[in-house]
């Protein structure tokens, strides 16, 4: 055989296959609110897991939503690649600038026994879980143990207004996998993660390692328009492992702990230490909060100790005392030398008898976030 006519074989041998691989994804569409059957949720997702490749869940329910869908017991883990998509039922919205999410459907495990809400399993990797509604369910909303797996636009833990709490005995989520992204960049992206009766979210990764696990523009204890609707837990808890970025998140009113935010290694605060010498598996390697030590015209004013670095200091206000972050005020970018280093935030328009909080990421790949400041009082 020429050289030629092993190169064409070759190429049409790559194509047939890329061919073969594609033509294996497909579509599956939710029609009803039945627990079972055709055109069910849970018809929906045992299609999928049976069809190899990377498929997706529609929804078409006809009439006016909301609607609800109550499964009378656990539904199947999903086990392959899928886009499970809520938000494309007529009238649903995500959040965009200045307004709240306004989604179609809600799972509801009022039914369903011990179990999480929706199983990201083996096989799920590349998974991603949009627009949807996760309520009382007797374990977490969401549970995922695979790998690369992203949450955007829905409701744990809440009412379909997302102004109340209906909430899973679990966790909002809990991963134990790498990879892990909940939010976005964009507020489209944004989870409402809340009322629920543990952590908001929970990090518990099966594997050592870094996880790079990213948890960006989320509500977290707060309702879609903003009201607090308290998580039972921290609102973040990383168990172990380095490499998970906390970031530009509004994290409110989770009450235990005292309350806390986000809450790294053992439960509570997580002194600053010396230097700040931890490494991993112990949580964000101890990654150290800044310390503010004054606020004023606006300017909060605090420093930092630790290994020379890159860091995102990123600051918050919140109507509480306590280490968490209702609103996100923005951040600044410091390169810190070996040890102690201050430094000041740009003015902001803070408001006398409120509170100021910040925490410290180190940018750095595996990128780590802290816990959140004590707070301090604006005077």
């Amino acid at each position: 055989m020429s050289t030629r006519s092993a190169l064409l074989r070759t190429t049409l041998t790559l194509a047939l296959t890329a061919a073969a691989a594609t033509s294996h994804a497909a579509v599956f569409a939710v029609l009803n609110t039945a627990d079972a059957g055709p055109g069910s949720l849970r018809a929906a997702i045992a299609n999928a897991n049976a069809t190899p490749g990377a498929d997706t869940i529609s929804f078409a329910i006809p009439g006016i939503g909301p609607f609800v869908i109550s499964p009378l017991t656990p539904l199947p883990a999903i086990t392959d690649t899928v886009l499970l998509d809520a938000s494309t039922q007529a009238g649903s919205a995500c959040f965009a600038a200045g307004a709240p999410a306004a989604l179609q459907v809600a799972l509801n495990g009022a039914f369903a026994g011990a179990t999480a809400g929706i199983s990201f399993a083996a096989g799920s990797s590349g998974s991603l879980l949009r627009g949807l509604v996760i309520q009382n369910f007797n374990g977490d909303g969401v549970l995922i143990t695979a790998p690369n797996v992203a949450l955007e636009c829905n409701l744990l833990g809440t009412t379909v207004a997302g102004t109340a709490p209906l909430a899973n005995a679990g966790n909002g989520v809990h991963t134990t996998a790498t990879n892990t992204r909940i939010g976005g960049a964009v507020d489209a992206q944004r989870n409402v993660i809340s009322g629920n009766t543990l952590a908001g979210v929970l990090v518990d990764p099966a594997t050592p390692g870094a996880q790079a696990n990213l948890i960006r523009n989320n509500f977290i204890g707060l309702g879609a328009t903003g009201g607090v609707i308290n998580n039972g837990g921290a609102g973040v808890r990383v168990l172990s492992q380095a490499g998970t970025e906390i970031t530009r998140n509004f994290i409110s009113a989770n009450v235990a702990f005292g309350p806390l935010g986000i809450d790294i290694a053992a439960a509570g605060v997580t002194p600053n230490d010396a230097g700040d010498a931890d490494v991993a598996p112990m949580a964000n390697s101890g990654q150290n909060f800044p310390v503010i030590t004054a606020v004023g015209g606006g300017v909060i004013q605090a420093t930092l100790d630790g290994p020379a670095g890159t860091y995102r200091i990123e600051y918050f206000t919140t109507p509480y005392a306590g280490p968490l972050g209702h609103t996100h005020l923005g951040s600044i970018v410091i390169a810190k030398p070996l040890g102690l280093a201050a430094f000041a935030s740009p003015a902001y328009p803070l408001v006398p008898g409120t509170f100021v909080t910040a925490t410290a990421t180190l940018v750095a790949a595996p990128s780590e976030t802290s816990e959140f400041s004590a707070s301090f009082l604006v005077p």
